[in-house]
Formats: structure tokens, sequence, C-alpha cells
């Protein structure tokens, strides 16, 4: 079993409200192999993820431009949804992770969710 430990396990100020149990251990993976393979998986993942990231932040920048009047053409319907093809690509990875290591998904909150993202 892969499990992060905190070098402190108290928050500072503001922190400490939002979490007063302070900051438990967390497993990250069910063991050595797996972390292997998802930290491989990450290193080739990540900078796709953050490329269709940005590429959102630019469509719904684009949108917003349009909305408002900025920019002649086409106007976005009330549905559009600039991150919708990222939060689908964040669920893919998300799903395939998990095939690979359930123990690594145990929360909502867990290292590996985190670290995929996607505004769940």
């Amino acid at each position: 079993m892969v499990i992060a430990v905190p070098n402190f396990r108290e928050l500072a100020g503001p922190l400490r409200d939002l979490h007063p149990e302070g900051v438990a251990d967390e497993v990250i993976n069910s063991g050595a192999g797996a972390f292997v393979d998802f930290s491989w998986r990450w290193y080739w993942l990540s900078e796709i993820l953050c490329s269709v990231h940005d590429e959102a932040d630019r469509s719904d920048d684009a949108a917003w431009h349009a909305s408002s009047g900025g920019a002649q053409g086409v106007r976005p319907g009330a549905d559009f949804d600039a991150y919708e093809p990222y939060r689908l690509l964040c669920s893919e990875v998300r799903r395939s992770f998990a095939a690979v290591d359930q123990e690594a998904f145990t929360g909502a909150s867990s290292m590996w969710s985190n670290l995929i993202g996607g505004f769940d």
C-alpha cells in the first residue's frame, strides 16, 4: 500500500476552520506497482489535460466576448458549455485509472481525483 504521510498535521489560520481535524494520512495506491503505473500515466496525460483545459478557457472567453456583443458572428446558445470536452476527458482518465487500481479512488477527494480535476 502506498500512503501519503504529511509532514505537518495541523493547518494554519483559515484552513484550520475548513479542516478542523487536520491532515490525515491518505492511501494513494494499493501498491508500488500501481503507483509507478499511475505516475507514468500522469506524466503523459497531465500535459494533454492542461492543453484541453486551456482550449476550453479560450472557447469560454470567446463565447463570452461574442455574447456581450464584442464580436460579430454566431453567438453560443444558452446550453453552450466550453468545458464539456475537458470534463469528459477527465472522466475517461479517471475511469481508466480506476480500472487499474480502484483503491486509489476510495473518495471523491483522493489525490488522483484531485490531480485529474474536471470540475466534478
